[in-house]
């Protein structure tokens, strides 16, 4: 009888342990920071306020997380059809916005 009780003590701590490992894994991953938006936000409030070199610098810098911080995502088709777009977008708004200073 002790050792089918130590064999029952010894299983319900290896699943104590397993389910303590998996909530650990499971609070501890935490969903991927789209760093673009911070810049994204700043670069339209400094274009508001009519700071264009800032503005320009935040675009850019949006762009840069868009080129770069999804490389290990696997991202759906939709969405990465969106990143794509949306990076063609800043492009366009950096130029039209350096086109802009210039006159």
């Amino acid at each position: 009888m002790e050792v089918e009780e130590l064999i029952q003590l010894s299983f319900l701590w290896i699943c104590l342990i397993i389910v303590v490992g998996f909530i650990i894994v499971v609070l501890s991953s935490k969903p991927m920071e789209h760093k673009y938006k911070v810049p994204y936000e700043d670069a339209k409030k400094f274009e508001a306020i009519g700071k264009t070199d800032e503005a320009i610098l935040k675009y850019k810098e949006t762009i840069y997380h868009l080129e770069n911080d999804y490389k290990e995502e696997k991202l759906s088709k939709g969405d990465d059809k969106q990143r794509l777009k949306m990076i063609d977008q800043m492009k366009e708004k950096v130029v039209q916005l350096e086109e802009g200073k210039g006159s």
